[in-house]
Order: structure tokens, then sequence, then C-alpha cells
């Protein structure tokens, strides 16, 4: 029931309604009451048919009332102005569409972004012949296990030539029919040695004997039989047995080798050697060592000395109780070996060994079983120190410690080596580089259940290609490592799996990646950190445990270009992250997509700096999916803790709890799209903080241009505590209570700093369009704001723009469709809480502010109905409001003035469908302003109101 004005208040209002005022528009004007003042439209407004002006976007549309000769003439381009519509109904103008010049990412769908299911190019090309290819990827040597006798194993399903198969029916083994039969010596165990004179009918019953006998370059052929007897070449000689498994070499002489040779050409071939000290020591000429078995205590073979080399086939190295080498081969001081089939097993403490300058090139091999001792002595299948060793098409296996090691200088080359080790290794890596030392491997395989595959450090220099690592789920390490300033290198084409499978570059490390695969690591998939840098290029992780991408401390960075990060889990107590940069590091990356990560897709914190160009981030989990009242671990697309981001175009999707979040962060983002943000948590879960697309805060300094905020549960943005928000370009759609009812907004800010927002479109949110809430001399800026379809949530009446303390300029606002309020000073509830606020505002129009009523989305026991809510176009409870040029047109109430100070320079209030133009307690100066075709009372004055409905602003708002 209305309570009748004053006859003062009556006289008032009927010299305003009768004013008169000049036009100010140019160009045609249609026909209008001429009560009702004319102003000049601001950019992108057009002329109302009623009065006053609005934005195109609106008043263009169809069944609007704009000025049919400025809807005609008005661009859709951006030069146009704030808002404007374009021919297929979207709104154009300074919002731009996803997808178009100047406006944020195409969702979800930029090329820019590898699919999500690209792979780099990471698998071993090809297999070695006589390996085959598992259904995985693998290349497996297929080494035996059925060799016979004194033959041992090699890759390809091959045995060494050792065993008694190669022995051949003659009592002596063959000679070339090339050769001089007077260069031929015989020698059979047990023959008379009195009667000796090398022939087949008179051997002589030692090797010793033979070789004094024999000329220069002379062949000496043994039998059966075990010949016990320390052997000393004088000159160059052919030494050759029947075959290892039945003539034999054994020297007891611990100060001495089997056999020696210092200087002369040697041909050895046909025997198994035992020496409690070396089998053979050969140095200062060529040498053929083939088809031996070697059995010794100190070293296998020696070749030593700058002029020295050897040829090696068919060679097995055994081990005994008695006879465990330090070193099967040692290449010392210069020496040069190529071998081929040697199958080396269970040495002391190494397999190759070459050192001092020492080089070995060996193929089609085998080496495993290095054991060391308790005293943690490095043990090695093969080892260099400052010399060269390549190992190619050959197997390292079960050797603990290191499969291979590198150091001093040494030069180290791999291809299609398969390095594998279960149970009995050591969590050091298997091959490890280090002292200057340089690794070039290509097609290298690790697989086992502990160690790192490769380690470089202190200078060394790491570089390999198609390789691939499978480890057992027993220690979580990195795959490839390198340490130290100075050590760099690279890595190309790597598949990495299990929880070992990663790559960490630290304390100062260089190194660059191309084309890696990782999959299930258990620490970080790629990690550089303590002022390490990497640089990575195409390269995909699955289903990380913990990290993905991770760079931390001392000035690390990490540049990554082409990434896919998949899934992922989190071990007890952890924070995981696709994308991760902490305590000073800095991560840059560049096209990618991450998709179903645990807590954060990107995360920087503690003062972490972090760049994200073209990409997407979607279906962000949070660590518990049952729902935890604890907000840091809830999943965000990207989470930023005190530390810094710039993000441009990047597209974060259907993220769960939080979109983006900054906590005492600096963000700079533009040409970004936050999509579907969902708030499952609310299901039954705590709600006891604000969860949304976008929420800044805590000291946060942020700058978002160009972004579309679509479809969130929560707030669109949420700005609370922060130093700095600016906005501009932005799109808020479909910005939904959280299913609590409590929270939702398109903008809210809090007690920040400073905020300005410029050129956003708000359109179909619940609760609040903007709504900022400050106590104190705080600064809002809001310019060419577009707010529209405004509703309720359950519990939460609704509002398009709500100001709560602070001081507040507005220039260019339109609200279109809204139930409740329009603009809004200080809600009722607010009144006791906040200081008034002080409001600028020139340029407005606010349309079709409507009654309504909360109605529950579930029907449910708990679901009140309440209202109905009076539709105000402004509505002032406290504060002071400055506007000028606005319009008020379609509503419920034009203006509600119940307090404050009130100062409306030109402007309409016309057409309101159920309600007064204006309602007030206190008077306001109104200058200009026209109330015009109203249903009811133009002016509704009252000294006090019976009833009044609250209007309040979601918890923690």
């Amino acid at each position: 029931m209305k309570t009748a004005p004053s006859t003062a208040a009556l006289g008032r209002v009927a010299a305003l309604a009768l004013a008169t005022m000049a036009a100010a528009c140019e160009g045609p004007k249609p026909a209008r009451d001429a009560a009702v003042p004319s102003w000049a439209c601001a950019a992108g407004w057009v002329r109302s048919t009623g009065g006053g002006c609005g934005p195109a976007a609106v008043l263009c549309a169809r069944g609007e009332d704009g000025d049919p000769d400025d809807c005609a003439r008005i661009s859709a381009s951006a030069d146009a102005g704030a808002f404007v519509l374009a021919a297929d109904g979207g709104v154009r103008g300074r919002w731009r569409e996803p997808g178009e010049p100047g406006g944020p990412p195409a969702v979800l769908g930029d090329p820019r972004v590898p699919a999500a299911d690209w792979a780099p190019d990471a698998a071993v090309s090809s297999c070695p012949e006589g390996w085959t290819r598992s259904s995985d990827g693998w290349c497996e040597p297929n080494v035996r296990s059925d060799c016979e006798g004194s033959s041992l194993p090699l890759p390809a399903r091959r045995c060494t030539a050792t065993g008694a198969s190669s022995c051949p029916a003659t009592e002596f083994p063959q000679v070339p029919a090339s050769v001089d039969p007077t260069l031929v010596r015989r020698v059979r165990a047990g023959a008379d040695p009195s009667m000796a004179d090398g022939s087949e009918a008179r051997p002589y019953a030692t090797i010793g004997a033979a070789l004094a006998a024999a000329p220069a370059d002379g062949w000496v052929v043994v039998g059966a039989g075990t010949f016990r007897e320390r052997i000393t070449l004088e000159r160059a000689a052919h030494l050759v047995g029947l075959c290892p498994s039945r003539t034999r070499i054994e020297s007891e002489d611990p100060g001495a080798a089997a056999v020696t040779n210092v200087g002369h050409p040697l041909e050895l071939r046909g025997f198994s050697l035992s020496s409690a000290n070396v089998a053979v020591s050969h140095e200062g000429a060529s040498a053929t060592l083939e088809r031996l078995v070697v059995e010794a205590a100190v070293f296998g073979l020696r070749i030593a000395g700058a002029s020295t080399t050897a040829v090696l086939r068919d060679v097995a190295f055994v081990s005994s109780d008695a006879r465990r080498p330090n070193a099967a081969l040692a290449v010392l001081e210069g020496a040069s070996v190529d071998a081929e089939s040697l199958s080396v097993d269970a040495p002391r403490f190494f397999g190759l060994y070459a050192t001092g300058g020492g080089s070995i090139t060996v193929a089609g091999s085998l080496v495993r079983g290095a054991t060391g001792l308790a005293s943690m002595q490095a043990t090695a299948g093969a080892f260099s120190a400052g010399g060269r060793l390549t190992i190619r098409r050959s197997t390292l296996a079960q050797n603990a410690m290191f499969q291979i090691e590198a150091r001093e200088g040494a030069t180290l080359a791999l291809e299609d080596v398969s390095l594998s080790c279960a149970g009995s290794c050591s969590n050091f890596a298997r091959v490890m580089v280090r002292e200057r030392a340089t690794l070039d491997a290509s097609r290298l395989q690790c697989r086992g259940d502990s160690g790192a595959c490769v380690s470089s450090a202190g200078r060394a220099v790491l570089r390999a290609v198609k390789s691939a690592v499978e480890s057992a789920p027993a220690v979580g390490n990195a795959a490839f490592r390198w340490i130290g300033r100075g050590a760099s290198g690279s890595l190309e084409g790597a598949t990495l799996e299990g929880p070992m499978g990663g790559v960490q570059a630290t304390e100062g490390a260089q190194v660059a990646l191309r084309s890696i695969a990782i999959r299930g690591s258990a620490v970080a998939a790629i990690l550089s950190t303590n002022a390490a840098s990497v640089d990575v290029t195409d390269v995909r992780v699955d289903d990380a445990r913990n990290d993905g991408l991770s760079v931390s401390a001392g000035g690390a960075s990490l540049r990554a270009t082409n990434v896919v990060v998949r899934g992922g889990s989190a071990e007890s107590g952890r924070e995981p992250c696709a994308l991760c940069v902490y305590e000073g590091g800095t991560l840059s990356v560049e096209r990618a997509r991450v998709s179903g990560a645990l807590h954060a897709g990107l995360r920087a914190s503690t003062r972490g700096e972090a760049t994200l160009t073209d990409a997407v981030i979607e279906q962000t989990r949070p660590i518990d999916l049952a729902a935890t009242a604890e907000q840091n671990r809830y999943g965000a697309g990207v989470r930023l803790e005190a530390g810094a981001a710039t993000l441009s175009r990047v597209t974060l999707s259907d993220n769960v709890a939080v979109g983006l979040v900054a906590l005492g962060a600096t963000l700079r983002a533009s040409d970004i799209a936050i999509v579907r943000t969902l708030n499952t948590l609310g299901r039954g879960a705590p709600t006891n903080f604000a969860l949304g697309a976008l929420l800044l805060g805590n000291g946060s300094e942020a700058r978002v241009e160009r972004a579309l905020i679509d479809e969130s549960e929560g707030y669109g943005v949420f700005g609370w505590s922060a130093r700095t928000i600016s906005l501009s370009d932005i799109g808020v759609r479909g910005a939904l209570s959280d299913t609590s009812g409590r929270y939702g907004a398109g903008v809210a800010i809090r007690e920040t700093g400073e905020s300005e927002l410029r050129r956003v479109w708000i359109d179909r949110v619940q609760n609040y369009g903007v709504a900022l809430v400050d106590n104190g001399d705080v600064t809002h800026t809001l310019e060419d704001i577009l707010v529209t379809h405004v509703a309720p949530s359950r519990e939460v009446q609704s509002v398009a723009v709500a100001a709560v303390g602070g001081r507040t300029r507005v220039e260019r606002l339109a609200v279109h469709d809204a139930v409740a309020a329009g603009l809004s000073l200080i809600p009722v509830n607010f009144s006791s809480e906040f200081a008034p606020p002080v409001v600028e505002a020139r340029d407005l129009w606010i349309g079709g502010v409507r009654q309504g009523r909360i109605r529950c989305a579930d029907g449910g026991p708990t679901c009140v109905p309440t209202g109905p809510f009076v539709g105000y176009g402004i509505y002032v409870h406290e504060g002071s409001l400055t506007l000028e040029r606005a319009t008020v047109v379609r509503g419920g109430f034009g203006f509600y003035a119940h307090g404050g100070a009130i100062a409306w320079r030109t402007g309409v209030v016309r057409g309101q469908l159920d309600a007064a133009g204006a309602w007030r307690l206190a008077a306001p100066t109104l200058t200009d302003v026209a109330l015009v075709q109203n249903a009811r009372d133009d002016v509704l004055a009252m000294q006090e109101l019976t009833a009044m409905t609250t209007f309040g602003l979601p918890t923690p708002l």
C-alpha cells in the first residue's frame, strides 16, 4: 500500500516531470516526448526511441527500441566502440568472440596446440639384426640361456664359438693350406720330449718348447690337453689350440701371465686360459685373439702400449670362486682393441676396462654380473678413465653400481646397447659419465628396477638419440641426469617408462631435449633445479606420479615447446602439478595441452615465474575426489602462490573447483578462455571458501586482457585482498551459483587496493553481475561494462552492479534484463559493516530490471521459496551517487533512494512496468531528469517502509 506524498513533494515532482530540455543528439531524430532530454551518445551506443542512449548490442537487437537510423549506421567493427550488435546477433565491438582476431583463443580448437593423442617420434627406430621388437616397442636382445659348456651367451640368440661343437674331429687344429709346412710346430700333451721335432708323429710336449723351436712368424698348433706353464713369446707367432673346451693353458704363478707377449705380432686362438694373475698380457704389437675362454684373477686380457692393437673375436670370460678378474678386458696406455662376440660373466669389478688413453670398440657382446665388494669400490660392466669406449649391438646386465662408467675425459659411444638390471643392482646410474667425459648414445635401452639410466656430472657431456628406459616400481629416480655446472648435452627421441623414467638437470647443468615420451615417472618427468637450464621440444608425459615438467631453486630454468601432459597421481602428502615452477625458477611453455592433471595444471609458487603461450589445460582434478575441506588440495587449471605467470592464448576447460587462482602472485594474462569450471566439490563437500573460474587474492597483482570466462560454477572472477586487479576486454558468460546457492557473481572484488574493469561483458550470471566490496579509500574504475541476464540463485537476491564501500568511477555501464536491482549502493545488510561508498557514473543504460522470486533448483525439503523481489533500476541505501546521462527503462521501480546523497544530472526514467519511476525516502538532487510513462506514479515518496527486501552478498564477500 502506498503512502500519500506531501504537497511539497508533489510540487517538486510536477516541476521535474514538466521540465523541457534542448536535444543534443546529432542527425535525424524520431518524434519523442518534449519533456524527455537528449544528449550525445557514447561510442558504440545508440539513441533510444523513447529517449536517452544505450549500447547498440542491446538496443539494436530485435524487439528493442534503438533508433533505426543509428542502428543502421553503426559499424560492427572494434572501432565502433564498446559493444555493438553484429548481423548474426552476437556481441561485437571491443568484445571479440573466441577465435576472432584480437579475441580470446578458440576454445579447445586452437590449431597451435597439439592434439590429445599426439605423440613425439620417440621410439627406438630400428632393432639390430637378430633382435626382435616387442609389442611395447622394446628391442629384445634375445640372450640365450642354453649355451653349451664353455660357450657363453651373446645377443641375437648366439653363443660364443667356444663350446664343444666348435672342436674339430682331427687331433690337431687345421693350418691354412697357404702356410709353409716348415713353419709349423705341433704340441700334444704327454708327448715324448726327447723325440720331439714338432711333426704330427713327434710333437712337442709343451707349448714353450714348440715356440722356442719355431721360426719367426711360425705356427704352433696344440692338440687336446691341459698345459700348466708360463708362455712368453720371443718372436712373432701363431699360437692355435684345438678348441677351448679341450685345450687349456694354466699358469699358477701369481706374478706372471699365462701368456706374455711384448713387441711381437701374435695370433692366439682356440684355447681356454687360466691364471691367478693375468691370462694374456700383450703390448707393443698387433694381435688377433679368437675363440678363447679366459679365466683369471686380475686381468683376463691385458692389452697395453701406445703402439699396441688387438682384434678379438668369440672370447668368453668366465669366473669361478678362484678366478674372478678385477677386469676381464683391460686396455691401457693408448692401446686399441676391436672386439666382437665377447661374453663376460661375473667379473669382480669391470667387464671392459679402458684407461690411460686405451680404446675399446666392441660389438655383438654381453657383459653381466660385475658385483664389486662391500667397500663399494667402483664397479661397472664397462669402464673408461681417459680412454675411448665404443659399444655396439651389445647387452650389459646385472652389473652392480654401474653398467658403464666413463670419467677423466673419456669418450664413450653407445649404439644399440641394452642395459638391464633386476634385484641385485644398486641405485646408482646404469651409465655414469663424469669429470669431463663425453657420451654419444644412439638407440640406448635401460630396463630394470633401480638407478638412473644415464647420469652425467663434473663438466661431462651427454648426448643421446632414440633411446628407451623401462623401470619396475621399486625406486623413483631420473632416467637421465645431468649434475653440476658444466654438465651438458642432449637427449633426442627417447621413451622413458616406469617410476625411474624422467629427466633431471641440476646444479648448473645445461640440457636440450627433443622428442621425449615419459610415462609413470615417480618424482618429476622433467626436472630442472639449482641453476640448471633445460630446453625441451616435443615432449609427452603420461600418468606422472607427482610433477610433470618442474623447475625450482636457484635460478633454474626450463623452456618447453610442443608439450602434452596427460593424467597423473600423487604420493601421500604431495601436491602435484603438470607444469610446475618453484623457488625462484623460470618456466616457459609454448604450445601445450594438459589433460586430467591432479591438483594443478600449471603451478607457480615461491617466486617462481611461468610463461605459458598457446596452451590448453583441461580436466584438472582435486587430490581427493571425495572432497576435502582443505583449499590447497582442490584442483586448479592454473595455481599461482607467491609466484608470477604470464599467459597468452591459453584455454582452461572443465577444471574441477578453480580455473585460475592467484594467491599473493603476479598475473599477466591475455587472450585466454576459462570455460566450464566445475564445482562438483560443493555436492556434499565443505564449501567454506570461494570457488570459480578466476580467483585473485592475498596481495596479488593481476592484469587480464581479452578473456572469455564461460560456464563457471561459483564466481566468474573473484578478487579479495588483492593489491591491484585490471580486467579489460573480458566476457563472463554463464557464471552460476555453486550448488550451495551462496556463491556466484560475474565479477566480485572485495577489499582490493585498486581495480579496473574496462570493456567487460557479463551475461547469464547468478546473484551478481559486478560486486565491489571495500571498507576504505579504495578506487574502482568501470568503463564500458555490459551486464545482461542476471538472476538470483536459491538463497541470494541478485544485483547487476553492487558497490559496497570504496570509491567507484563508472563510464558507460549498461544493464539489461536483471532481477531485483541494476545498480545498487551498499545493500542493506552491509550498512553497519562497511563505510558508505562513493560512486561517480556517466552514461548508464539500465533496462528490464524486474521483480522475481527464488525458485529452488531441486525442490527438496531445504528449499524455502522467498520473495517476490522488487525490481530497482538504481538502488541507493547509503553513500554518495553522482550520476550523469543515465537511462532507466522498463523495470520495477526506476530508482530507490533510501539514504545518502544522490546528484543526478540528465537522464530518463521511462516505462516502468509495475511500479513508480522513483521511490524515495531521501530527497535526491535531480537535474534534467525526466520520469515519463511509468505504470504508476512517477515518484512515490515515503517517510518509512513497513517492509524491506534484504539484498545480500554471498559470504565470503
